[in-house]
């Protein structure tokens, strides 16, 4: 479904976008299927870690190239992280490679790294403590940040100025279920065979965004961001 202008003018967006080491090549791919939406047009960027690296490198390459220069750009910045890490000690073992997990749990030097990680119990294990803290503390901030913005609506004056502004403020989230069943530790695997998957589930979670609420950006929320203020 294409996406609604105004005036034949391209639609402004703004973009938050996450970190996560080598989980940022989903975000690789969600730009890159973006950016390839002339009727769209990236005004502004909020980003963390890997995010702030897709940030920086899409801005570059926009202003050598626009879209095309900025979808080359973080292409060969992903190119360049695949080949930094095929030199690093943090590697899948031989039994990982061959049933296809892409968690380094079971590497020696990650192992190396951490506090005993196998505890009896499922979620008491320490890797599952240690990844679930990890998860708290880096989505602590996004979360106190988009609770205000619910708050803003409530209290501010939705007539004229900034309270019009955060009133009109339209908000949309592009994820996948895949991201949940990658372990803490795939965040540090760049092999290259992993951020490629990465970006091409990117670009899938972006085109069936795309095709379910094209129609409703501009126009729309689609992700309810009021339900927060309920978890105060």
């Amino acid at each position: 479904m294409p996406v609604k202008t105004h005036n034949g003018r391209p639609l402004l967006i703004d973009l938050a976008l996450q970190g996560g080491g080598s989980h940022g090549a989903f975000t690789w791919g969600v730009l890159d299927r973006l950016l390839e939406e002339g009727q769209l047009r990236i005004e502004a960027i909020s980003r963390t870690s890997a995010g702030a690296m897709n940030a920086a490198v899409l801005a570059h390459g926009w202003i050598e190239g626009e879209a095309a220069g900025a979808r080359a750009a973080l292409d060969a910045c992903w190119d360049r992280v695949e080949t930094a890490a095929a030199f690093s000690p943090l590697q899948r073992t031989p039994l990982d490679r061959l049933f296809g997990c892409w968690s380094l749990d079971n590497s020696p030097v990650f192992i190396a790294f951490d506090n005993p990680r196998e505890r009896p119990g499922t979620p008491r294990s320490a890797a599952e403590i240690l990844n679930r803290l990890n998860e708290v503390s880096f989505n602590a901030t996004l979360m106190k940040e988009l609770r205000m913005i619910p708050l803003m609506r409530q209290v501010a004056d939705p007539g004229s100025g900034e309270g019009k502004r955060w009133s009109q403020m339209r908000m949309h989230r592009i994820t996948t279920e895949l991201m949940t069943d990658l372990g803490f530790s795939s965040k540090l695997n760049g092999e290259r065979d992993f951020p490629w998957m990465l970006r091409d589930e990117g670009r899938r979670a972006a085109s069936a965004f795309l095709e379910r609420h094209a129609s409703d950006l501009g126009q729309c929320s689609t992700t309810d961001i009021d339900v927060l203020l309920a978890e105060c």
